[in-house]
């Protein structure tokens, strides 16, 4: 639930946590040397405990966090790091903006491996979350950011005091999109505003199709961006 984040000479160091309640915290360096540390929370205190988070950065210069929760809903959030001037004073601390981009992503049922007299369709449970970056090449083919979740069962049908042992892995995958607002083409015929105002942005996802594999127990990025 830890990935460091370089952010340039305002923070030459910096780590970003997420802890079972949903708090994000900004760990940085100061122009100083010294350490500071923010904390917001993602989630507004409803008991919710989470058991997965993953981090990356966008387009638009914002940090993505995808939350899963422990009744298995996966969802996501966009914070705004503000970092402060350094003329500030070493005192200034960065600021938090944090705004749910989405809710509940979809998830489908995943069918047993088997028949279901011998394995539990339900028996999946998550166990990696991770986002694979959008690139930084300029036109890129690839250039929103895929969060992705491993799904793995369990068969716990062996006897009642079986803890039971994996049998196999699901990769689900989502794309995560920024998409401006725009009113409709008649409203063009309009005045137009006396004060222009900035655009506003919404998150929508996409499902991808969902990969069947044998037992998966570790999952790491290469530097073209693939699993």
């Amino acid at each position: 639930m830890v990935k460091a984040v370089s952010h340039g000479p305002r923070a030459a160091r910096a780590i970003a946590l997420v802890d079972r309640r949903g708090r994000l915290s900004l760990v940085y360096m100061r122009p100083d040397a010294c350490f500071a540390k923010v904390t917001t929370e993602l989630v507004e205190g409803n008991g919710t405990l989470f058991t997965h988070a993953a981090f990356s950065s966008t387009l638009e210069g914002k940090l993505l966090v995808a939350l899963h929760s422990y009744n298995a809903v996966l969802s996501t959030y966009l914070v705004r790091i503000g970092f402060p001037d350094p003329r500030q004073g070493p005192d200034a601390m960065a600021a938090l903006s944090v705004d749910l981009a989405i809710s509940s992503l979809p998830l489908t049922s995943v069918g047993g491996l088997m028949d279901g007299q011998a394995y539990d369709p339900d028996s999946y449970c998550l166990t990696h979350l991770g986002v694979i970056p959008p690139s930084e090449v300029e036109k890129a083919e690839h250039s929103r950011p895929t969060l992705f979740g491993i799904y793995s069962s369990v068969n716990r049908r062996v006897n009642v005091t079986d803890p039971g042992f994996l049998i196999g892995s699901v990769i689900r995958r989502w794309t995560i999109s920024s998409v401006e607002q725009t009113l409709h083409e008649s409203f063009e015929d309009l005045d137009p505003p006396s004060a222009t105002t900035a655009p506003i942005f919404t998150s929508r996802s996409q499902r991808l199709q969902d990969k069947d594999e044998q037992l998966i127990t570790s999952v790491s990025l290469v530097d073209n961006g693939q699993i």
